[in-house]
């Protein structure tokens, strides 16, 4: 079984290496206006830009959203509690169809698997219900809860 994944994960692997033909027509990189925050990342419709950024002392998810795909992102919009807490760093937003958004946080409880945990949670008209804690991977790195945040440089990916 473990063969069968190594070996899907290296087909796509080389189909990312083997094909850089795709990305050819790609322009220079221009700033975007009047934004800011790092982890950049459009939602499906193109219409909403979510970042991440610390523009109020904690470590928040911000969203900046136009009207058209041509049309310049407004002004900067903190995603209300309970995704962007006062007490916690909220970071990574990933938007997906369906008004889904995943995001990392460090908020501690009882369900917490240590370091930075991954949520998902619904925004309906601008409002975000409440999020739930994807479960804990095993043997997950950086996980023994000393270390407080997302970057975990050369822990093993498996573990026997």
């Amino acid at each position: 079984m473990k063969e069968k994944r190594y070996a899907a994960s290296a087909a796509l692997l080389a189909s990312f290496l083997i094909a850089p033909s795709a990305y050819a027509d790609w322009g220079q990189a221009v700033p975007v206006e009047n934004v800011a925050g790092g982890c950049p990342i459009e939602s499906p419709d193109g219409l909403t830009l979510f970042t991440a950024g610390g523009f109020d002392g904690t470590l928040d998810v911000w969203i900046y959203e136009r009207d058209s795909l041509g049309a310049p992102f407004g002004p900067r919009i903190k995603v209300p509690d309970p995704v962007s807490l006062d007490t916690t760093a909220d970071f990574c937003p990933t938007p997906l169809e369906g008004d889904v958004l995943f995001f990392v946080s460090d908020r501690v409880d009882d369900t917490s698997c240590g370091g930075a945990d991954m949520f998902v949670t619904r925004i309906k008209d601008g409002v975000p219900g409440a999020p739930r804690r994807l479960a804990c991977a095993p043997y997950r790195p950086c996980s023994d809860r000393t270390v407080r945040r997302p970057v975990c440089v050369a822990c093993p990916v498996h573990r026997p």
